[in-house]
């Protein structure tokens, strides 16, 4: 960084060599302004032997600032840097101006005002000192020195307790099982971290890597990620590494806060790798780019799929004398998700597309006036799903689960697993059912079948809407 603000790199010395020209100040002359700049010297002098540790070179002195002889009311002291600044600062204190006269006036030191960090002078000023002593420029102070960082070891801080305002801007999101959602940022490569009170070197022929991570306790998932809601459910274990140079450095268990770690300084562009059940995510610290294999997560389409009206899906099967039939979807869900607990991640460019059923069902043997109930059984025997527009794509279920619950509305349900393209947005479903059963125990089971069955096809349509986030 430049010794002066920018506003200030102007022609410094236009002052100087004028024997002390009088400058003023709301248009009276300023009176004791060689006094008061030797008190703010010494005053400054006090403010760093007080505060926090810092380095300042022998120019490091107290300038007015003066445009066109005119002062104004702030006065700015520099360089400096201190021990947990990435830059050198200025530092400005405010004046007092006191009328002595028609066309006089005192400027004295307020006791009361305290210097701050000056981002920049006043627009149009130079800086003046009656001696006639020029500011420096591009006079380079280095921080002071702080410990040296452990090689190659994560070092956590909470992501409130680091703030850096040299950090790339903006936010990146990395999709993980279960609609958890990592939040990075302040991602950058540093040769410092930390504050004043923690500061650490990243040591000779080393660079700190360092970004912030969020979302591990669910905090920024909930309401989860495209669509999809977080319901209690656990984070699939997932581990960190900064990865460079062809090598990678364990950081540990995934968690909220700041990691960073000293890792050898070379050209090679420095990643963050996020690794859960086999397959590794990366966040780029230069760009803040995400790289992944995970495609259902990173296509913009939801990962909930619009539901069938209630009551639309249906078979039914009745005869005057004969079997009764009838089953009906009781429940009808449709995700789309990257990752299975027991399938693992889809293959990269697809997705599982994952439907759960249940369904309400009735089996009844009518001869006459007599009729039997039977205790009914419903099982998906086959599926098949294909796609309603873009490209033609069909596909049976890869799995078939069935669970068999032992109610009064005697229910039955299954999970049917298909490998879909990613980026593909609408489905059609189709079952096939078979509805079976033993008679429950009828007086009229002498003259009825013992057992009954029968086979129904079902289909529905899905949509799967774009995220406009």
């Amino acid at each position: 960084m430049a010794a002066l603000p920018t506003s200030l790199a102007l022609a410094v010395a236009i002052l100087s060599g004028c024997g002390s020209p009088a400058t003023t100040y709301e248009g009276s002359e300023v009176e004791d302004l060689d006094k008061t700049i030797e008190s703010l010297d010494a005053m400054w002098i006090q403010n760093r032997a007080d505060g926090i540790k810092s380095n300042v070179d022998e120019s490091s002195r107290c300038y007015a600032q003066v445009a066109d002889l005119a002062m104004s009311e702030n006065a700015i002291c520099g360089p400096i840097h201190y021990l947990g600044d990435d830059d050198q600062v200025w530092e400005a204190m405010t004046l007092s101006f006191t009328q002595t006269g028609d066309k006089q006036t005192a400027v004295s030191l307020n006791p009361d005002e305290n210097f701050h960090q000056e981002a920049s002078g006043a627009g149009n000023a130079t800086l003046y000192r009656p001696d006639g002593k020029e500011p420096p420029v591009d006079l380079v102070i280095p921080e002071p020195d702080a410990e040296t960082a452990p090689p190659e070891q994560a070092i956590w801080a909470d992501p409130e307790d680091y703030t850096d305002t040299t950090a790339e801007d903006g936010t990146s999101a990395v999709n993980l099982p279960n609609g958890v959602s990592l939040q990075l940022s302040n991602w950058k490569i540093s040769e410092r971290i930390g504050s004043s009170s923690d500061r650490l070197m990243a040591g000779d022929n080393r660079r700190f890597a360092s970004i912030s991570i969020s979302g591990v306790n669910g905090d920024s998932a909930s309401d989860g990620q495209y669509g999809m809601e977080q319901e209690d459910q656990e984070m699939v274990p997932t581990t960190l590494a900064f990865a460079s140079g062809g090598e990678s450095y364990s950081i540990g268990a995934a968690k909220d806060g700041t990691v960073s770690m000293s890792l050898p300084e070379d050209e090679a562009e420095v990643a963050l790798e996020i690794t859960t059940d086999g397959l590794t995510q990366t966040v780029s610290l230069g760009t803040g780019a995400v790289t992944s294999s995970a495609s259902a997560y990173y296509d913009g389409l939801e990962l909930q799929g619009s539901d069938p009206e209630s009551g639309t899906v249906v078979g039914e099967l009745e005869s005057e004398e004969g079997m009764n039939a009838s089953v009906g979807a009781s429940q009808l869900t449709t995700t789309r998700d990257a990752y299975e607990p027991e399938l693992g991640w889809a293959p990269e460019g697809k997705a599982w597309l994952i439907v759960n059923t249940g369904w309400k069902h009735e089996l009844v043997w009518q001869q006459g006036i007599f009729s039997s109930l039977y205790t009914p059984k419903t099982e998906v025997t086959s599926a098949t799903v294909e796609s309603i527009s873009g490209e033609s794509f069909s596909a049976e279920a890869i799995r078939i689960d069935e669970f068999r619950e032992s109610s009064t509305w005697n229910n039955d349900s299954a999970q049917l697993i298909f490998e879909v393209p990613a980026g593909v947005g609408d489905f059609r479903v189709s079952m096939d059912l078979r509805l079976s059963g033993d008679i429950n125990g009828s007086s009229f089971a002498d003259e009825h079948p013992a057992s009954l069955e029968t086979n129904f096809n079902v289909a529905y349509e899905t949509v799967f809407v774009r995220d406009n986030g």
